[in-house]
């Protein structure tokens, strides 16, 4: 129906012509780069990742051009984790300086301690597997399912089954900042984006 509201309401076509603009200029940017902010950890990096997924994704189911599809994947491989499936990406779309030895350190990419860089990493992935799922291959899927459980859903669920590093103390009900709704809502969609495809 998206289509059809843009063509003929001026406040969609506004919201389309913004998320386009600002997909172009996402576009030519350099892949997002690992930076570890004393304070927030890698939350900068994955807003920025999971900002640039969603327009790309976006204009991707506008247009048909796979050429976003393969920009979103870009982003995504960053954080990946298998240095085969990451050589594979690189011959088949020539992206370069793109990989995960250069994504923050190999036991906890995505910054467990400060789970809302997990979430905002989780989510963007969901929007990635989800949004252009039937234009991925299936090893950029598995790909995707890999770094999803090792980095995002394996620690979440430890949370939920006692939380042995004391991570989780944004699970409890009582927790009134943004935590709690990002952190189990990144978890959630990740969790719902992979549930036809893995099933444990």
């Amino acid at each position: 129906a998206l289509p059809d509201l843009i063509a003929n309401n001026p406040y969609f076509r506004g919201w389309k012509d913004s998320i386009v603009q600002n997909a172009t200029q996402y576009y030519s940017l350099p892949v997002v780069k690992y930076f570890m902010d004393n304070d927030s950890g890698i939350l900068d990096n994955a807003r920025e990742v999971k900002m640039r997924v969603k327009a790309f994704s976006y204009v991707y189911r506008m247009t048909n051009d796979t050429k976003w599809v393969d920009r979103a994947y870009q982003e995504i491989e960053v954080g990946r984790v298998s240095c085969y499936a990451i050589v594979m990406y690189l011959i088949r779309v020539l992206c370069q300086n793109v990989g995960s030895d250069n994504f923050g350190p190999s036991t906890d990419k995505w910054n467990n301690a400060h789970f809302l860089d997990t979430a905002e990493f989780c989510a963007a992935y969901a929007i990635v597997y989800d949004w252009l799922y039937d234009v991925l291959q299936d090893d950029q899927k598995s790909a995707m399912r890999t770094t999803l459980l090792q980095y995002g859903l394996t620690p979440g669920l430890s949370v939920y089954n006692g939380d042995p590093n004391g991570i989780g103390w944004w699970r409890q009900s009582t927790i009134t900042g943004n935590w709690n709704c990002v952190c189990n809502s990144g978890i959630i969609m990740a969790s719902l984006a992979i549930l036809g495809d893995y099933t444990t």
